[in-house]
């Protein structure tokens, strides 16, 4: 199964709506010609009469308490302020996964952007904090109830991350609070072959530059080496051994042997400057690695596996075993492109037996350079 990967926090709410099959008289517009109806009045905001099985909407449903100040509070807000000025809200499902007894496990995304009150880039490293997880249930008449996992965040990183920073801490906030040094936005999801959850990568939030005590900076994102592990039996997160590179927006791919690959993500994602790599400085990280599912290790494929792909690159997993990428993926590293992008037009395939790559073609319409080509 391939999870949502849909990270953008469109609104600051946690309703869920659900879909349900059925038939119903009446849709609007565009919609109604689409789903059965004439046609007619398509666009112009009058009814269009449909009928059949279309589907409806339930009412939307959210959790009902929020944590605040260590307690839980009922409440049907959004957000609640806490006794130092802060909102504190409910998670939204950022990324969301079913689980096998149809529960769904779901994690926020952008933890903490609705106490940003002058600019995103400005505040964000300052106050941020980590993705809270929830999940789930519905019963038979479709009534939602909430358990969280423990712990709430995932657990990565509690006594703060190695952070790569470029000036040495003498210009940034990396080391000042352990609240954002774990976030699971921006890390893939994959389910293992025994029905757990491992989430890979995920932010760092800090300012550089960015001075202890002020509330602005510039922020960064920078890209986690962490690998964590939920399991519906017990609903608690588990720690797994880390990359060699902190990876933002990563993808990975079960291979035939139930290991995990995973390939591209970006180790900061405003700022991609690396004193002791140059090379990689400006782009998505080329190099691939491999997760032992036995012992709970990764391992660097080599020099052969690397890379350049854009960020959560499409890799699909082949019958004869290769992974197939097929030169599409999400362009958004630095400003949206890389210093070497137009190699992400190239369709190929990756032999973990032999851990190297194989280019295939250029795709008959392709991104390149931030434009639409298509060849004739």
């Amino acid at each position: 199964m391939r999870l949502n990967k849909n990270y953008k926090r469109t609104a600051l709410t946690s309703a869920i709506t659900l879909v349900i099959a059925g038939t119903m008289p009446a849709q609007a517009g565009l919609l109604g010609g689409l789903l059965g109806g004439d046609g007619s009045s398509a666009g112009d905001g009058s009814p269009s009469e449909t009928s059949g099985n279309v589907g409806f909407f339930s009412n939307p449903f959210a959790e009902p308490t929020i944590q605040v100040d260590g307690a839980q509070v009922a409440t049907s807000d959004r957000c609640i302020v806490d006794a130092s000025g802060s909102l504190q809200c409910k998670p939204t499902a950022g990324t969301i996964a079913v689980l096998g007894d149809g529960r769904f496990l779901y994690l926020n995304a952008l933890e903490g952007t609705e106490n940003a009150e002058l600019a995103v880039i400005a505040q964000f490293g300052e106050v941020s904090v980590n993705d809270q997880s929830r999940v789930m249930t519905l019963d038979g008449n479709d009534q939602a109830s909430w358990v969280k996992p423990s712990p709430i965040d995932g657990g990565a990183n509690p006594d703060g991350n190695d952070s790569t920073t470029l000036t040495g801490g003498l210009l940034d906030t990396a080391n000042n609070t352990d609240i954002n040094d774990g976030a699971l936005f921006c890390a893939d999801v994959v389910f293992l072959p025994d029905g757990r959850m491992m989430a890979v990568g995920g932010t760092d939030y800090y300012s550089e530059p960015g001075i202890d005590g002020l509330p602005v900076g510039v922020v960064e994102l920078e890209g986690l080496k962490a690998s964590r592990i939920f399991d519906p039996a017990t609903n608690t997160w588990s720690q797994s051994g880390d990359m060699e590179f902190g990876r933002w927006y990563p993808s990975l791919v079960s291979l035939a042997n139930n290991d995990i690959f995973v390939a591209s993500g970006v180790t900061k994602l405003l700022k991609p400057v690396y004193p002791e790599d140059p090379l990689q400085s400006g782009r998505n990280v080329a190099q691939t690695e491999t997760y032992d599912i036995e012992n709970g290790t990764w391992t660097n494929n080599g020099s052969a596996a690397q890379r350049s792909l854009p960020l959560f690159p499409r890799m699909h997993l082949l019958p004869n075993g290769h992974v197939y990428y097929n030169a599409g993926g999400q362009a958004f590293n630095p400003f949206g492109q890389a210093y070497d992008q137009a190699l992400w037009n190239i369709v190929g395939t990756y032999n973990p037996e032999t851990k190297r790559w194989t280019d295939l073609a250029m795709p008959a319409c392709h991104f390149a350079l931030m434009s639409w080509a298509c060849q004739s």
